[in-house]
Formats: C-alpha cells, structure tokens, sequence
C-alpha cells in the first residue's frame, strides 16, 4: 500500500498495523449515495497476493467510512481462507 499523509491513509495504516496485514490498496473512490450531501460511500479494491476484494462503507465521516471499507475487505479475505 502506498502512503499518502491525511487522516485516510492514517486510518488504513492504523488498522494494517494492528491486524498485521500486509494487503495493497488498488482503488479508492468516493461517491455519494443518496441525492443529498450527508451520506458518503467509500469504494475499494483491495489485493492480498492475487485475491481481489473489492468492498463498500459508508457513513457521513469521510474517515468512518473508509475504515469500515478496508474491514469488510479484510473480513472478507479472512472469511476466503476458511
């Protein structure tokens, strides 16, 4: 993954520290949800060796709603492996 400065990549690097992985993120976008201006969606791609993973979250706090979008993807790579 590669790093950039602000409170997002804070947060991913936060959570990849604390669950010990070592997953690249290969798209990330923001996109609104509703027709009005509160709610936010976060969209990413997420790749642990060849296993793409792409997952959604959403929340009206830019940082809430990419951390819930890297944990639904690492949930879903954990889920994969059993």
């Amino acid at each position: 993954m590669e790093h950039g400065d602000g409170p997002v990549d804070a947060t991913y690097r936060a959570i990849a520290g604390i669950t010990g992985t070592k997953s690249s993120l290969q798209k990330f976008e923001v996109k609104s949800i509703t027709g009005g201006t509160d709610a936010l969606e976060r969209s990413l791609l997420l790749l642990r060796g060849r296993q793409d993973c792409p997952r959604h979250g959403a929340d009206t706090n830019i940082i809430i709603a990419a951390a819930r979008a890297y944990l639904n993807a690492l949930n879903k790579l954990a889920a994969r492996k059993k």
